[in-house]
């Protein structure tokens, strides 16, 4: 949050709040605007469309307000009046990188990542050694594709600041998408090395072994990651995944359990478990398994796939049928087995 030296006004005004008036002078509403660390958005909202009303800001405190509802507006979910408040920063001070660097983040949030390159540039001009931009214009590089322009700008965040645990930790993803995973577990073992606790770094390098067919140096990923935190359900998942690929479906399942025990709407946690007793060869259970998960997921073409085949495997072929249709219109691309 921005340090500024607060004006002080001695206006007073009327406020209606929840249908009560509140009166309170323009100095309270400018406190209430610029705390630090607000615990209501609300509060710093009306205290900065106070201190915006008013006609006495100067351009810097008025900047200030825009910014700090702008911020209000995001932790709240509206959008779009945080990059109307934006945008408004941006008029009062073109060089103001932070509120283009803010309103990238929002952009990016929102899928639009060509604006959000397009503001995370303008930041790094205004300040080039502006790390939070450059990491998170690499997301968005990353996000559309562009793999070489995002590791460049993670490349360059860690010049900018070796410790730097999430850069390392980005990088590394985006080796992992390219499929160089020797390059990733690098990356994810260095922000490990950084910070030891990092559960992300350790599930992605666990990943990154499963890709290479290392299951058991994945599962030791994903038990120091369940050891940190025992109740993210879909490291029991992950770690189940290894197991199955090892052939131990019992192990499997028992993960499986335990992910839907934590998230009973972990719909991936079904499929899973679906497969896993198709492969022990108790098919009414994969069918339940995989009835449950298109109820949480209708939209999984993944979970028809699965069904339909177990169906097939059944002697149910009209089921099966229609699975396997109903999975090719989810996604086209999916191979289809021959009845």
């Amino acid at each position: 949050m921005r340090n500024w030296c607060a004006s002080l006004f001695a206006v007073q005004i009327i406020l209606a709040v929840c249908g009560v008036a509140a009166s309170q002078t323009l100095d309270q509403q400018e406190q209430s605007c610029l705390a630090d660390n607000p615990n209501d958005p609300d509060v710093v909202i009306r205290g900065c469309t106070a201190l915006i009303g008013s006609g006495q800001g100067t351009n810097l405190s008025l900047n200030l307000a825009f910014y700090h509802r702008a911020v209000a507006y995001r932790d709240k979910g509206q959008y779009d009046r945080a990059i109307q408040d934006l945008d408004q920063c941006i008029r009062l001070d073109p060089k103001d990188n932070i509120a283009h660097y803010s309103r990238g983040a929002i952009y990016s949030h929102l899928g639009q990542y060509d604006r959000a390159i397009r503001d995370y540039n303008q930041a790094i001009r205004l300040n080039p050694t502006f790390v939070e931009a450059l990491h998170n214009r690499g997301s968005a590089y990353d996000a559309t594709g562009q793999y070489e322009r995002a590791i460049q700008d993670y490349d360059q965040c860690i010049r900018l600041d070796p410790k730097n645990a999430i850069a390392f930790f980005s990088r590394g993803t985006v080796y992992s998408h390219r499929g160089q995973y020797d390059q990733a577990i690098r990356d994810y073992g260095q922000a490990i090395r950084i910070e030891p606790n990092f559960i992300g770094a350790l599930v992605n390098r666990g990943f990154a072994y499963d890709a290479k067919g290392q299951y058991d140096r994945a599962i030791q990923d994903y038990d120091q990651a369940i050891r940190i935190d025992p109740n993210e359900a879909n490291v029991f998942v992950d770690r189940g995944t290894a197991y199955d690929a090892k052939g131990q479906h019992d192990r499997a399942i028992q993960d499986y359990d335990q992910a839907i025990r934590i998230d009973p709407n972990d719909a991936d946690a079904f499929v899973d478990r679906g497969t896993a007793y198709d492969a022990k060869g108790q098919y009414d259970r994969a069918i339940q398994d995989y009835d449950q998960a298109i109820r949480l997921n209708p939209n999984d073409a993944g979970s028809f796939l699965n069904r339909g085949k177990t169906l097939l495997s059944q002697g149910q072929k009209a089921q099966a049928a229609a699975d396997f249709a109903k999975a090719k219109q989810l996604n086209p691309d999916l191979a289809i087995p021959k009845e």
